[in-house]
């Protein structure tokens, strides 16, 4: 902590951000003026976020740990509370601070003191720290009047190059239940006559990736922000403030819904029907006597092949009902195999402002039918309906420690008869989850492993070549796999003249496409289950660069085709994989530089010492012969589903 009062705070949310936290903190701690404090508030995350902050050993940071997550513009409102700095500059957990940022809007700051705030125009990145544009979203206002003028219209200020006088936060502070809480603030201080400015230079690299809120609120519906300024404009009315800028909000909503009409009436009428043609389908299905599945879809990833399987397991004897949360239209699927081994599907819709009803029937009709299973994977629908469903017996599924999910599922933990787990390590972070949000312990009691189960071969693979590094990745392009990292030891590979050969399966992968001139790359897509099995034939090395695993199907496949798993030591896979004896574990470490020199460093060895790739494929075969046997995967549910089944409160 800093001696004397600081003159700036800088206040940075976090919650789940471990991919790009260190690259965010690192940029506020190397900037030019230095006479600040870094104010940090972990809002309940479940990732690495904790360790990485905790890793840190600057006198300027203040961390904050909330023990449940308060959502956003509640912990602005805390570190605004708990600010100290004569000024506020807003930092995201995933963007980074060019050098001079600080610097810049505290000399402007002080050199006119009749500003209130003053922003900075902004570099847009990618999920890898490209450079996309050299300024972006600024609509060329700069001056107070500009941006007075434009601001009812747009939220044309980026939130994290914020820097505002602390006295003013604290007057105004952010509104809950805003989803633009940034644009509610500014509209509001404008509406004032505050003062605020932007500087004509970039001084923030401001992240665009799959998980931006920003990115699905600029890209998405005009509804929420319809109903951002609509609630802007009845704030302001109730306070009696009715100016310049309230009626020209109004003119923005009057426009905004006159161009939405098209899409408003589908949304309304569109989704409507939609909703009446599920509640039929709904109310159609007997579930007397029926065994209820909620999954999350029926695509072709490794989590819907355990689902499928344990569907066709529960068939051979029972009546069984499937309600996936949302469709998937790519191709392969397993739609018709869920369809063949079931006694009925209902398909969700992914988005819909009538889900409510759906999920009020569901209960609704739980209530009237006699004492069946409930079983649910990867599916909010299943945790929303489960309160008041106390009198079926009510199993879950995890995979991978989910903090999505597994804060969906808190609140019914009392409900839960059984909850499954794929690996051991998951049993560890759950009684951590649970211990950090004060559930009892004595629910640890109802956590049961059952690890996945593939079609095993008898016998090794023939021809198994081991004269050349054979690299494979098999998997979806999701943000805790880290297909950068990949991406950087297949550089790596390339800059130091290694002969290797690599292939990816199960999506577009954009990132692998600087290679596609290289004849030893190839993206195959999504295979159907007899080529994917050809592949993994051809393969001698998997590699997997994830941050959070359970113990992935892949990996199970992989081995049982005699390929070697080259694998981050994250989640289940240190339990089923033997460092140097059946695989090669790869510690997590915080430096991803680390990360990838161990994983090019051990490549070597494994291609300079081929007994040794010759005597892991074998040895990871053989594991995966011995604890990998769908067959006793298929033993453990049935056991499992004949003791409910059985159970005098279900007769």
């Amino acid at each position: 902590m800093i001696k004397n009062s600081p003159l700036i705070t800088v206040l940075m949310p976090v919650y789940n951000a471990e991919k790009y936290l260190s690259q965010a903190i690192d940029s506020i701690l190397s900037q030019t003026f230095e006479h600040f404090e870094f104010l940090i508030v972990n809002d309940g995350s479940t990732d690495r976020s904790d360790e990485i902050i905790e890793s840190y050993n600057d006198p300027r940071i203040r961390y904050i740990k909330n023990d449940i997550n308060k959502k956003i513009s509640n912990v602005l409102n805390q570190g605004i509370h708990l600010a100290k700095g004569k000024y506020i500059a807003r930092m995201d957990s995933d963007d980074i601070s060019l050098p001079n940022r600080l610097e810049k809007q505290l000399n402007y700051m002080e050199e006119n003191p009749g500003i209130d705030a003053v922003f900075s125009t902004i570099k847009v990145m990618n999920e890898f720290g490209k450079v996309q544009n050299q300024k972006y979203g600024y609509h060329g206002a700069m001056t107070n009047n500009e941006l007075r003028s434009l601001l009812p219209k747009v939220n044309c200020l980026p939130h994290p190059t914020a820097f505002i006088k602390t006295e003013i936060l604290k007057k105004y502070l952010y509104r809950p239940n805003i989803q633009s809480e940034d644009w509610d603030l500014w509209l509001r201080m404008v509406s004032d006559n505050k003062k605020i400015e932007r500087l004509d230079a970039p001084l923030l690299l401001y992240r665009v990736h799959d998980a931006s809120l920003s990115q699905k609120q600029n890209l998405g519906s005009p509804i929420p922000i319809i109903v951002d300024l609509i609630k802007f404009v009845l704030f302001q009315f109730k306070k009696g403030k009715i100016g310049r800028t309230e009626v020209s909000a109004l003119w923005t909503i009057f426009m905004k819904i006159a161009f939405s009409l098209p899409l408003i009436f589908s949304m309304i009428f569109g989704g409507f029907f939609g909703t009446l043609t599920r509640l039929w389908t709904l109310s159609r299905a007997s579930w007397d006597d029926t065994i209820i599945l909620f999954f999350s879809n029926y695509g072709w990833a490794g989590a819907e092949v355990v689902h499928l399987e344990i569907t066709r397991q529960l068939y051979q004897n029972n009546k069984v009902f499937i309600i996936f949360q949302y469709p998937y239209e790519k191709e392969p699927n397993y739609r018709e195999e869920f369809i063949k081994h079931s006694d009925g599907i209902c398909v969700l819709q992914e988005e819909s402002i009538y889900r409510r009803l759906i999920v009020r029937y569901i209960k609704f009709k739980l209530k009237r039918i006699p004492k069946t299973v409930l079983f649910g994977s990867y599916s909010y629908i299943f945790y929303r309906v489960l309160k008041g469903a106390k009198k079926h017996k009510i199993i879950d599924l995890t995979h991978a420690f989910d903090a999505t999910y597994e804060l969906l599922a808190l609140p019914v933990i009392p409900e839960l008869d059984q909850r499954i787990i794929i690996s051991e390590p998951l049993r560890g972070k759950l009684h951590k989850l649970y211990m950090q949000k004060g559930i009892d312990i004595k629910y640890m009691d109802r956590v049961t492993c059952i690890p996945n189960g593939i079609p095993m071969n008898n016998t090794y693979p023939s021809g198994k070549d081991f004269n050349r590094l054979k690299l494979l990745f098999v998997g979806r392009d999701a943000p805790e796999k880290r297909l950068y990292l990949i991406k950087r030891i297949l550089e790596k590979l390339i800059e130091n003249g290694i002969d290797f050969s690599f292939t990816a399966v199960g999506g577009e992968f954009k990132l692998f496409k600087k290679f596609a001139h290289l004849p030893q790359v190839r993206c195959l897509g999504i295979l159907e289950r007899t080529a994917l099995k050809e592949v993994y034939r051809q393969a001698n090395i998997l590699l997997m660069t994830s941050s959070r695993e359970g113990f992935p199907m892949v990996m199970m496949e992989a081995m049982a085709e005699g390929v070697i798993p080259v694998s981050t030591d994250v989640g289940g896979i240190p339990g089923n994989i033997v460092h140097l004896e059946t695989g090669v574990l790869i510690p997590d470490d915080l430096n991803e530089d680390v990360i990838v020199e161990n994983f090019y460093k051990n490549l070597l060895m494994l291609r300079s010492e081929k007994s040794k790739m010759n005597q892991f494929s074998k040895a990871a075969f053989q594991y995966a012969k011995d604890n990998f046997s769908i067959e006793k995967f298929n033993e453990r549910y049935d056991l499992l589903f004949d003791e409910i089944l059985q159970n005098e409160t279900l007769n």
